[in-house]
């Protein structure tokens, strides 16, 4: 900026001459950059997101890469994804848009470089490092390196499942821990989704399924039957710690869904024409199955005079 400086003497009139003040200009761009997440061989699901941390703000000019490879030796680098050159899945968190919030309600690892994974990589172990460039310049490296696997199956469902009915009326199911994945390789479930199918009829098809509970446990209790017209059957699925469920195309952790013990109302599940339909198929089999039995043989004659 410019101002003016008086100079005076003695024996001259004083004079204005201009000055060049240089204010310094804060700096903006992150500090101290960091291999954040995931680290240390974490099992993560196809939809990695990786995370660096950082101080400070970001500069406009501010650009960062990622290189992921099969080898700690990056030797094979399957894929490397440029921020200049690629925005989508990259995000800069940045503290200034959080000062209203309390720091105990701010959401984790929100200051630094976030990105997501656009095209999901095949399961398997991988590598990942990451680097920088600053208003143009070259990009140079970000210190260390970190692992993490990609896991995207599902242990195999739960087949020792078993029920029994306790003194108070309600019902039991437990069953074994469940230690293989569905293809057979060694893995130890996290947690256990149980879900509950109602139905009324004999030949009605079970239209939906509610989950009844989770658990970490490797047992559930639930209320008694209240109808006993219904049939009630449980079935239970193991739940990895990425939160890979057999049948389920998104992984959720376990603690990731809001657990309700509210019986569907199979009126509002089902076609009553259709209801009906089949209870007269049922009752017509009945009918059929009677007439085709044999009919009782007459008791033999006493051989007693």
């Amino acid at each position: 900026m410019l101002s003016r400086a008086r100079v005076c003497s003695t024996l001259a009139c004083c004079v204005l001459v201009p000055v060049l003040l240089l204010v310094p200009r804060p700096a903006l761009a992150y500090t101290d950059e960091a291999l954040g997440a995931p680290r240390g061989g974490e099992r993560v699901s196809a939809e990695v997101v990786f995370y660096i941390e950082a101080d400070g703000h970001p500069e406009p000019l501010e650009f960062y890469k990622i290189e992921i490879a099969s080898d700690s030796d990056f030797e094979t680098v399957v894929r490397a994804i440029d921020m200049a050159k690629q925005k989508a899945g990259w995000s800069l968190g940045d503290l200034r848009t959080l000062e209203k919030i309390p720091e105990a309600q701010r959401p984790k690892n929100f200051e630094g470089i976030h990105f997501r994974l656009q095209k999901p990589l095949p399961d398997g172990t991988y590598f990942w490092r990451a680097s920088k460039s600053l208003n143009g310049g070259p990009y140079e490296a970000i210190r260390g390196t970190e692992s993490f696997v990609i896991d995207t199956t599902p242990p195999e469902p739960v087949d020792t499942l078993r029920l029994r009915r306790l003194e108070d009326g309600r019902v039991q199911i437990y069953w074994s821990d469940v230690t293989r994945d569905v293809n057979g390789e060694q893995e130890l479930a996290e947690g256990y989704r149980v879900y509950r199918f109602t139905k009324t009829l004999k030949r009605f098809p079970i239209m939906t399924r509610y989950l009844a509970a989770e658990t970490k446990e490797t047992q559930a209790v639930f209320p008694g039957r209240e109808d006993p017209a219904t049939i009630t059957y449980f079935f239970v699925n193991g739940v990895d710690k990425v939160g890979n469920e057999a049948g389920r195309r998104r992984p959720v952790p376990i603690g990731g869904y809001e657990v309700a013990f509210n019986p569907p109302n199979l009126n509002q599940l089902t076609n009553r024409k259709y209801l009906k339909r089949l209870a007269q198929q049922d009752a017509a089999a009945s009918d059929e199955a009677s007439a085709d039995a044999p009919a009782d043989s007459a008791p033999p004659p006493d051989s007693n005079p």
